[in-house]
């Protein structure tokens, strides 16, 4: 759906996909270990490109330039379109050369960054830009449990970590803090999304529920951070939830 022109998109494909990916300017829908991507555009389908990974792909996420594959313990980051040049951007997560140990388990790209999370605990943040292509190493999350799933705010300044016991934890990498949300869903927890009118509220999509909006109004934790049970007044039932300082905080050239 385009949501701007209020207009439904067809693109043809060749297979039946097992996965679909969908970006500001692109699809992708994929099988086992290859990954089509077309321009997703009101008159423009185009397959720009056809990607077979090595191993089994598990999650696929795009921005309006790069795609974060996660294949067997690694994140493979690359250039939907290529260049000019007829050649694209690509690296593999974790990087050996750079130190980094461990297998990847989860994704999540912002138009800024790519955040991947670690068997052994840690949550990376890599900067998509054109001119500083690189890893933000000053902005490691650490954890004691392996990373189950990342969940960032538009900006990155913001993510929601979810570990590999169901626990979830808001995490700074400004300051490196992870702050526990402790009323959150330990279940059935499918999906969370930042609210776009309010950018301190997340919502959380369950297996058995539509949606669940989370806001903390009682306690204020670490750096503005307020954990705690909050109530939704328009519709008079208690939620969980986490609301976070709005003041503007910088990772690489990224604001909230």
């Amino acid at each position: 759906m385009d949501m701007v022109n209020r207009q439904l998109l067809k693109i043809p494909v060749t297979i039946e996909p097992q996965f679909i990916a969908l970006g500001a300017m692109h699809c992708a829908v994929g099988i086992n270990n290859r990954v089509y991507y077309h321009r997703c555009l009101p008159k423009d389908t185009t397959l720009v490109d056809e990607q077979e990974y090595v191993g089994r792909v598990e999650k696929v996420c795009i921005n309006e330039r790069y795609a974060a594959v996660l294949a067997q313990g690694t994140v493979i980051l690359h250039e939907i379109e290529a260049g000019h040049n007829g050649s694209r951007q690509r690296r593999t997560f974790p990087d050996t050369a750079d130190g980094d140990t461990g297998r990847a388990t989860c994704v999540a790209v912002t138009p800024t960054l790519m955040v991947y999370g670690t068997d052994q605990g840690a949550v990376e943040f890599f900067l998509l830009d054109s001119k500083e292509w690189a890893m933000l190493s000053g902005a490691t999350l650490r954890h004691s449990t392996p990373i189950k799933a990342l969940y960032p705010n538009p900006s990155g300044t913001r993510v929601v970590v979810v570990d590999s016991s169901n626990n979830a934890y808001l995490g700074n990498p400004v300051t490196a803090e992870m702050t526990p949300f402790p009323q959150f869903p330990t279940q059935s927890v499918k999906h969370v999304m930042w609210d776009i009118n309010d950018s301190n509220v997340v919502g959380v999509g369950l297996a058995r529920h539509p949606h669940l909006r989370l806001r903390a109004d009682d306690a204020v934790g670490p750096d503005g951070v307020q954990v705690g049970p909050g109530r939704d007044k328009r519709r008079g039932r208690d939620l969980d939830a986490a609301r976070v300082d709005p003041a503007p905080r910088q990772i690489g050239r990224a604001h909230v």
